[in-house]
């Protein structure tokens, strides 16, 4: 009885449904009561605490900081082409690197806005930079920072 119990599809767990049932199955594997029970994630990231661009290091993970979006510069051409956007807070600036969908990040984050920036922070020279960076609007934190 018990052994049948676990091989319910999760589609069956109360709060899952169809599309989330696929979606676990799709991306990792999981298709049954018992699937999820024996998942070990392989990583844990911490989105609780939002960092200062002060206390940046180079052996932090992927983290999260808080600033200003102050502008927008577009480089290169072509396949070479990028966009730079620089974000500051009271102790730096770091630099935010896209090399696709450069429009988009145009259109729906203007400058002079607030955010919260995750990704891995790499220093180069004197500053960090953070390619392909997540970006959310400071209204939307709660929805990323766990609270």
């Amino acid at each position: 009885m018990a052994s049948e119990y676990f091989d319910t599809p999760l589609l069956y767990l109360p709060g899952i449904g169809e599309k989330k049932a696929q979606l676990l199955y799709s991306e990792l594997s999981l298709h049954s009561y018992e699937d999820l029970l024996y998942y070990f994630p392989y990583r844990y990231i911490d989105r609780t605490r939002i960092y200062t661009i002060g206390e940046l290091r180079d052996d932090l993970p992927e983290i999260q900081i808080r600033g200003t979006l102050k502008h927008y510069v577009r480089e290169g051409v072509g396949r070479k082409a990028r966009l730079k956007a620089y974000l500051t807070d009271a102790t730096g600036t770091v630099e935010l690197v896209w090399f696709r969908n450069t429009q988009y990040f145009i259109n729906h984050y203007p400058e002079e806005r607030e955010y919260i920036v995750f990704g891995k922070f790499k220093r180069y020279g004197q500053s960090y930079t953070v390619a392909h960076p997540e970006v959310t609007p400071i209204e939307q934190a709660h929805t990323v920072t766990g609270g």
